[in-house]
């Protein structure tokens, strides 16, 4: 929660002394940046590194990468206020395990989309040369997680985690104006949406993850104003 502080102070602090209203109008925007997802997918899997490491005495491992792409569409309507819907699409670098005793190693792959709908409080600053913004809504989305086992270079088993659902989340930022009409962006969007998926694996066994449909993103990008 600390994460929210900042943005939340900034914008109870420059409320009350700024004269300017949110520009209205209908602005489309798109970025790019990562997408935190370690307190679900990869937390899950480093523990079975740990866990695998006091069995068999050595294995190696290779974390996913998250990164994100984004498209948005905001209306920034009345004094203040603005609503915001787009989608997000997260896909990850292959990430994997290797087991030197066994001679096994499992790769782990990843991707998930949302959509989002966001209310918010919008606010010019700097002569309206910049906006700082921040919003409360919920998202729907999808993930699916897998793990494709490997044993002497021979495949064994592919398992697929897949989770949907909805999530509330929290968005802050802020837009930069280069042009009257096109500028750049910086934004900070968490989604809590996971929920724990569990698969058969050598009966009675079963292996679960909890699979993040949401996480937190970290994005950069461009907005320009349609009208």
């Amino acid at each position: 929660m600390k994460r929210f502080v900042i943005p939340c102070l900034l914008v109870s602090l420059v409320l009350p002394a700024a004269g300017a209203f949110a520009r209205e109008g209908l602005y489309l925007g798109a970025g790019f940046g990562y997408n935190d997802i370690t307190g679900g997918v990869n937390g899950d899997y480093r523990e079975q590194v740990y866990y695998l490491h006091s069995m068999t005495g050595y294995a190696s491992s290779k974390d996913m990468v998250p990164l994100t792409i984004a498209a948005r569409l905001q209306y920034n309507f009345l004094p203040y206020l603005f609503v915001r819907s787009g989608f997000n699409y997260t896909f990850a670098t292959e990430g994997r395990i290797h087991y030197l005793t066994y001679t096994a190693t499992n790769k782990y792959n990843f991707s998930s989309w949302e959509i989002p709908l966001t209310l918010g409080l919008s606010l010019d600053v700097l002569d309206g040369r910049a906006c700082l913004y921040l919003g409360l809504g919920a998202s729907y989305g999808h993930a699916v997680l897998t793990e494709t086992d490997y044993a002497n270079g021979i495949k064994q088993q592919k398992m697929r985690f897949g989770y949907s659902g909805f999530g509330p989340h929290v968005l802050a930022g802020m837009d930069i104006f280069i042009t009257d009409s096109l500028g750049i962006y910086l934004e900070f969007q968490m989604t809590a949406n996971h929920g724990m998926v569990d698969h058969s694996y050598t009966s009675p066994v079963r292996i679960a993850y909890d699979v993040n449909a949401g996480g937190m993103f970290y994005r950069c990008g461009v907005v320009y104003k349609i009208q």
